[in-house]
């Protein structure tokens, strides 16, 4: 019989791949559904994901590869080793931009060599810096669960003997007169920050979609804020057939594995059911999408 953690979508939806690798063929494969492989911390909780089922996270990856666009520019703001970018640059394609932020250091590596390993490559550009509400220099600590999960860095104002210095930039100033298609914030907290550094490309318009993450209890000042700005909020679900989006408020509570995400989009409700009408669409298509060329 199998584990009763084989009672998810992951699972149920691709049960040839699962197969292969509950068998240990692939039991040292760390490959994303692009099947390229992605570089990760050892035994990091992205890795192990990988591992297992090679994908982190099936809503976020779905809402991800739905909205990135063909030709657009796509932004990642803690875009960690790359698992997010890499989705946006496939999806991108030839036309495409992503533009990714990591500062931390000991992951900066991985990151790089996750681009070099990704089709169209030379269309994602890495700034080893963080981003916030002003340009200048921050701190960068990391927390007791770092070591199983390396995304848990965080940035600080506050000096300490642990943590690194970096530099910090605004996506007002990265983007000015630019057009952002997606994008994602996942920065442990620091996500009012980043938004408070896009007012200009927010009060204009130039960003169609924003995935971010959030931990405040509803209703929070991110929310608040990007409704006042003309988005509406949706928290991201994962249901057994596709994605599913809730008002904030009447949301069910997230698995103690899995992250409090949100997407702030100018889509109302039947826009967005029509967008996603496809189930996963994502199991499908990024494995073509990593072959092409």
């Amino acid at each position: 019989m199998f584990p009763s953690f084989f009672n998810k979508p992951e699972y149920y939806l691709q049960p040839l791949t699962i197969l292969r690798k509950y068998l240990g063929r692939h039991s040292n494969s760390f490959a994303d559904l692009s099947s390229i492989e992605l570089v990760t911390p050892n035994g990091d909780y992205m890795q192990r994901a990988l591992q297992r089922t090679g994908v982190y996270d099936l809503a976020l990856t779905e809402v991800i590869w739905q909205l990135a666009q063909p030709g657009g520019l796509q932004v990642d703001v803690g875009a960690n080793v790359g698992y997010v970018s890499r989705l946006m640059q496939l999806k991108g394609g030839s036309n495409g931009r992503t533009e990714s932020f990591e500062p931390n250091p000991e992951v900066l590596p991985m990151l790089e060599k996750n681009r070099v390993a990704t089709p169209h490559n030379a269309n994602w550009i890495i700034y080893p810096m963080a981003v916030g509400e002003a340009p200048g220099e921050l701190w960068l600590k990391q927390p007791q669960a770092y070591a199983a999960n390396h995304g848990t860095a965080h940035i600080t104002a506050v000096e300490a003997p642990d943590a690194v210095a970096v530099e910090v930039t605004t996506l007002d100033i990265m983007f000015a007169n630019e057009k952002i298609s997606l994008l994602k914030i996942d920065v442990e907290g620091f996500e009012w920050n980043v938004l408070q550094g896009a007012k200009l490309l927010i009060a204009s318009g130039s960003i169609e979609n924003i995935v971010y993450e959030d931990f405040n209890p509803w209703p929070g000042q991110i929310p608040v804020y990007l409704q006042s700005m003309g988005y509406h909020v949706y928290a991201i679900r994962k249901g057994w057939r596709n994605v599913q989006f809730f008002e904030p408020e009447k949301a069910p509570a997230v698995s103690g594995w899995e992250e409090p995400n949100y997407l702030a989009t100018k889509m109302n409700k039947a826009e967005l059911k029509g967008k996603f009408r496809v189930g996963y669409s994502c199991l499908k298509e990024i494995p073509k999408a990593g072959k092409r060329v």
